[in-house]
């Protein structure tokens, strides 16, 4: 009996070889079998949505520590300004009071 009175295609130099009773992951191939248990999630599936989380988790702390950073950075700021303007105030006070009003370095 031939390939085509069995009704089977022949094969020729153009034609795709096709492995029978094993499952595709082509969704276009007609042996595509999707699977029934979707809710189980493979290990690689599991270990790219894990890595995912640490990466996640990762960018948040580096997001975190950078606004820590620089709200300290922006204090230190300040602090630095405010002790610099309290130095000219004091320093201008002085410098506007007449010499009598010192005594020794105080103020009468």
């Amino acid at each position: 009996m031939s390939d085509a009175e069995a009704g089977r295609r022949p094969c020729t130099k153009n034609s795709k070889l096709i492995k029978l009773g094993q499952k595709s992951d082509d969704p276009l191939s007609p042996d595509y079998v999707p699977s029934v248990f979707a809710h189980t999630k493979s290990p690689a599936k599991r270990r790219a949505v894990q890595s995912l989380e640490k990466f996640k988790v990762r960018q948040n702390l580096k997001k975190k520590k950078l606004l820590q950073s620089s709200r300290s950075e922006a204090a230190m700021a300040l602090l630095d300004f405010s002790s610099e303007k309290s130095e000219m105030t004091t320093q201008l006070t002085e410098n506007d009071m007449p010499e009598a009003c010192f005594l020794d370095g105080f103020v009468k």
